[in-house]
């Protein structure tokens, strides 16, 4: 045999061995994957009912609750009772309930109303807790008697009012309205449960405590504080309700400025 023959004759088994190969590979993957299938029907066929079961259930307790609240709705509506239930709600609310209270504002306009009830402290007692209640921690209180009238100096430090920084960089105008609205809802809050007292007015500062030096030769400082804000207000009814119905703004409004030093340093625009 020539040698040409005999290269033509290897090559030819080669690329038949190649073949062979791809087929026997093509079969073992065709295997496999019918394998897959089967398994993954296997457990489709285990899977199928527990899940068409769970959403079944699922879909009778969502038309339970739908039809419930259905009824509900049709009886409410029934000879205009949807009107007195929310009537019975309001008033509810009005009279501070505890089930309504969720928040830590809520509970805590709860205990002021608690403590507009109390009779063993005395007016100066109640006043001086009900300021304590409105004003932030560590501020300063004071009750003044005059005559049949009383009236409740608070000073707040100014650390602890609290400022809005979720917008970034916080500036004067930013502090400037939070002492404000603090301030604002003091006075109200004080009057709302406080004004059946005989509270005729409140007064709120705002300060901050500083380090000044004695003599400049002399390096002792002592501590001061440096008033930013002061605003009050007369009562201008004795009826709590009425104050429960005014809002911050409106008390803004109404309230007096007696000195403002954010409004001295503020930029002008």
């Amino acid at each position: 045999m020539s040698p040409k023959k005999a290269g033509a004759d290897r090559e030819r088994l080669i690329s038949i061995g190649v073949l062979v190969l791809c087929l026997v590979s093509l079969a073992v993957h065709g295997g496999i994957r019918a394998a897959m299938v089967l398994s993954l029907k296997h457990q489709l066929k285990k899977d199928a009912p527990a899940e068409l079961q769970a959403r079944e259930q699922e879909v009778r307790e969502d038309e339970a609750q739908f039809q419930a609240a259905l009824a509900d709705a049709a009886s409410a509506v029934q000879e205009g009772r949807a009107a007195k239930v929310r009537a019975e709600e309001f008033k509810r609310r009005q009279g501070m309930e505890e089930s309504f209270a969720q928040s830590p504002e809520e509970k805590r306009l709860l205990e002021m109303a608690r403590l507009s009830r109390e009779s063993s402290l005395g007016k100066v007692g109640v006043l001086e807790e009900l300021a304590q209640q409105a004003s932030p921690r560590s501020s300063g209180i004071r009750v003044r008697h005059e005559g049949k009238w009383y009236s409740v100096e608070v000073a707040v430090p100014l650390s602890e009012v609290p400022v809005d920084t979720r917008g970034g960089r916080q500036d004067t105008e930013d502090q400037h309205r939070a002492v404000r609205w603090t301030v604002a809802g003091i006075i109200r809050d004080l009057f709302a449960f406080g004004a059946a007292h005989d509270l005729q007015s409140v007064e709120v500062s705002v300060q901050k405590r500083v380090d000044v030096s004695r003599d400049a030769a002399v390096p002792e400082t002592r501590q001061e504080y440096l008033e930013f804000y002061r605003a009050g207000l007369a009562s201008r009814s004795s009826n709590p309700e009425v104050w429960l119905s005014i809002g911050r703004p409106d008390v803004l409004r109404m309230m007096s400025v007696q000195h403002d030093e954010f409004g001295r340093i503020m930029p002008r625009r």
